[in-house]
Order: C-alpha cells, then structure tokens, then sequence
C-alpha cells in the first residue's frame, strides 16, 4: 500500500528493517512455511529474520531508479 508513496520521489523514503546475525543458520522451507511438520522457537525466528531480508531487498529492487 505504501509503494506509490515511496516511489512518487517528492523527498527521501526509508523502509528500516530490523534483524539479527540469526538469520545465517537459517533455510526458508517455502513448503511449509508456517512450520506446521516441526515447529521450533528458535528456527521460526531465524527463518523470519531471514524472510525479512529478503523482504528488504526485493523491496529495495522494485524502488530501485525511482528517487530523484
């Protein structure tokens, strides 16, 4: 919802997320990725750190040209 207004390049946007060093012993099984065949603390929050880069940088790619 935020894209238009991140792209109209009328000032600088930023988009900060947060994440942990985690994220390095992390796999995302796109498959399961509400872990419903074995649930584990820790492995959920390294894979939604992980996610979240992702995020970041898929993001960062579609903005990608379009400040001014």
């Amino acid at each position: 919802m935020l894209m238009d207004v991140l792209a109209a390049g009328d000032s600088p946007s930023r988009v900060i997320n947060i994440v942990s060093p985690k994220f390095k012993h992390a796999t995302i099984n796109f498959d399961d990725l509400m872990m419903q065949n074995g649930y584990a603390g820790k492995a959920a929050y390294a894979q939604s750190k992980l996610a979240i880069i992702l995020f970041s940088r898929e993001l960062a790619r579609r903005l990608r040209g379009t400040a001014n």
